[in-house]
């Protein structure tokens, strides 16, 4: 059987990635909140204002990220645009959200994500059917056979095939649970291809407030270090600190108000790690980021894409600086959105700079501050 169901799955087709849950619980007031931005959302979408829609939808994802309205509008938008990864994506997501509900809108809702899914892929039904059966069947093993070898098997096909992403939480055999929670590998030490480099890394400090952390926790981050001091609500005066949420697709998003002396890098896929100098000097802001996304200080923010120009040993692109964007405003707002390959990155919520060009799929979202800097609502979701 075990066998049998692995032929199953390799025989399914290629089929777009479908996002994973979070366990969470949303009170009513986040999803009040959600409901809220996405009516807003419904409004710019409306308009034609897509990129504004696109926006303010995940901001309800933000509060909740079960909104299966946000989700599936999001679904009709990315399928408008032809990008049928993410709208197969959202049109999954939310027909899991629409199952859940019993009032009419929601089940008609829910079968037209039905007949949106089998137009961007016939397969996908079968595809995660057949991922369902095969979490079951080594389920089934791996509570029978407790053996530290077949537990490292079981735990290696749970994350070389992704589980998570397809197996839903409350379908997922009780005994793979824990294995699907990936292992934190050792830290090793930077390397940088620079011989002007030789800092040594500082010793990690955490001074941050319970409430603080809380807030932060709630916002989408799981590991907050450095000194934080919070001047009002969301607001928080940062020295040497970073957020950080071990997620790959996702969305996080920034405001930084003028002034400061210290330098913010707010990154997605976070993985590059020959990028150790803390200078925004011409050479050291020319290349080598340690993800994508931004790194800003003073009045303007080193734009980080892949441009196309550097790449790894597995030929992904790799981060490299694709504009510097002076910062004109007494705020300025800082957007970044991965899935898969589609990145999305965004300034002030105008002309995001769009690439689907192939990126490493390793590394956490994290923001970083090196100095001491203001920043106004950090948050990020993973999807």
């Amino acid at each position: 059987m075990f066998r049998s169901m692995w032929i199953k799955l390799v025989c399914a087709g290629a089929v777009a990635l479908t996002f994973s849950t979070r366990a969470a619980d949303v009170d009513d007031k986040e999803k009040g909140l959600a409901k809220g931005l996405a009516d807003s959302a419904a409004e710019f979408k409306k308009a034609g204002k897509l990129d504004q829609a696109k926006l303010y939808y995940f901001k309800a994802l933000f509060h909740d990220d079960g909104c299966g309205d946000a989700l599936y509008q999001l679904g009709q938008i990315y399928e408008a645009e032809d990008d049928k990864t993410n709208a197969l994506n959202f049109f999954v997501r939310a027909n899991q959200e629409f199952g859940k509900g019993g009032d009419p809108v929601a089940r008609a809702k829910g079968k037209d994500c039905d007949k949106h899914i089998l137009k961007l892929s016939p397969y996908t039904t079968q595809f995660n059917t057949a991922m369902e059966e095969y979490a079951t069947e080594l389920g089934k093993i791996a509570a029978k056979n407790t053996d530290s070898v077949t537990l490292e098997e079981a735990q290696s096909k749970v994350t070389t095939l992704n589980l998570p992403l397809y197996v839903s939480a409350d379908r997922m055999p009780d005994s793979l649970k824990n294995l699907a929670k990936p292992k934190v590998a050792a830290k090793t030490p930077a390397t940088s291809r620079r011989p002007w480099d030789n800092s040594e890394e500082k010793p990690v400090v955490s001074n941050v407030p319970p409430d603080v952390e809380r807030a932060l926790k709630a916002a989408g981050w799981t590991t907050i270090t450095g000194t934080w001091k919070k001047k009002s609500e969301g607001v928080y005066e940062v020295t040497d600190g970073k957020c950080e949420a071990k997620i790959v697709n996702g969305v996080m998003q920034l405001t930084v108000p003028k002034g400061g002396s210290g330098t913010i890098r707010m990154f997605c896929r976070n993985a590059n790690n020959e990028f150790v100098s803390d200078m925004m000097s011409q050479r050291e802001s020319s290349h080598y980021a340690t993800g994508f996304g931004y790194i800003i200080k003073g009045d303007e923010a080193k734009q980080y894409a892949p441009t196309g120009g550097w790449t790894d040993g597995e030929n992904n692109n790799m981060p490299d600086v694709d504009k510097t964007i002076p910062l004109a405003l007494p705020k300025n707002r800082f957007t970044v959105m991965v899935t898969d390959n589609k990145l999305e990155l965004t300034v002030n919520d105008s002309s995001p700079r769009k690439t689907n060009a192939r990126i490493t799929h390793d590394g956490p979202f994290t923001i970083q501050v090196v100095g001491t800097m203001t920043i106004e609502m950090p948050q990020t979701k993973g999807f």
